[in-house]
């Protein structure tokens, strides 16, 4: 891993967190189909086009925050770190007595530091 130093800021490690449901461009095709009646799709003319076969998705209970959260838990780890306060489960203290989980808004601001630290 290289350790970019810009200023007083370095970056330690970089992650991605991609969920694990998986849906195949014949579905994307036929979702079309359904939804614009009268509209055909060649069997496999996005795959061609696009070069994509398959793709990850979002259960609709889940945020882009939540992939976040998941990607910063394992940048965390891999640099040998936890957010004070944090539990593995991904909650977090925001307040004295408060938790964050990835459903709540954005942390404030001014709690920014401390989680950083």
């Amino acid at each position: 891993m290289h350790t970019v130093m810009s200023g007083r800021s370095r970056i330690a490690g970089l992650e991605v967190y991609v969920p694990p449901t998986r849906l195949d461009t014949d579905a994307v095709e036929q979702r079309i189909v359904e939804s614009s009646p009268g509209f055909r799709i060649p069997k496999g003319l996005i795959s061609r086009v696009t070069g994509i076969r398959s793709r990850s998705v979002m259960a609709e209970s889940e945020q882009a925050s939540d992939l976040a959260v998941n990607a910063a838990a394992k940048v965390l780890a891999s640099c040998g770190l936890q957010a004070p306060g944090c539990r593995p489960s991904g909650f977090c203290l925001r307040e004295p007595g408060t938790w964050w989980s990835p459903q709540q808004p954005i942390l404030p601001p001014q709690s920014w530091d401390s989680v950083a630290r």
